[in-house]
């Protein structure tokens, strides 16, 4: 519900927009958690385990989403053209976009990228807190448009701008763009004042 408009926008002009729940790591971490409570659990969330789990979320909903093209009786049955996937994120999501469209988990070794994300916006993109952004991200394949703002900083992941401006550089040649917006927070790029 955070970036309902992207979904409406993207619709309107033919784009088939499904947007991913990922249970332990969504609006339920937070919304029944009194105030005071909140980031204490938002924190607690943005774990590593449930990145693992975000990111092979994404196969699986690729997987179903073949599956019911394929069904005639399906409403979205022939409907999908699947050989020109783009994937969004933002915040968490940035996260999870990142390392299914190409970055390099850990020491570079580990790879998520499942070949059917072929484009990639990433909102508050960031560079690994441990570990070296060139190789993180110098092995990246498909096109990035990184969207940030020099106020985008992140109280849950301690991401600061320098991190957010980190990626850009460390993405090879070719396909990529980044668009910085002066003054704009964390929340730009949601529906969220």
């Amino acid at each position: 519900t955070g970036s309902a408009y992207l979904g409406q926008h993207w619709a309107a002009r033919g784009y088939v927009a499904v947007f991913v729940q990922h249970p332990g790591s969504d609006e339920s971490v937070w919304k029944d958690v009194p105030q005071a409570q909140r980031m204490a659990a938002m924190r607690r969330a943005a774990s590593a385990q449930n990145t693992l789990l975000r990111l092979r979320d994404i196969p699986a909903v690729l997987d179903q989403l073949t599956r019911w093209n394929a069904e005639r009786a399906h409403p979205l049955g022939g409907r999908l053209d699947l050989s020109r996937v783009g994937m969004s994120g933002h915040s968490f999501g940035a996260v999870t976009t990142q390392g299914v469209s190409g970055q390099r988990a850990g020491r570079g070794i580990v790879q998520f990228t499942d070949a059917r994300v072929r484009a990639a916006v990433i909102m508050s993109p960031s560079a690994p807190r441990n570990g070296d952004a060139q190789r993180a991200f110098g092995g990246v394949r498909v096109p990035w448009m990184l969207m940030t703002g020099t106020k985008d900083l992140s109280i849950i992941g301690d991401a600061d701008l320098a991190s957010r401006l980190a990626v850009y550089p460390a993405l090879p040649p070719g396909s990529k763009y980044e668009l910085v917006l002066e003054n704009a927070e964390h929340s730009a790029f949601t529906d969220t004042a």
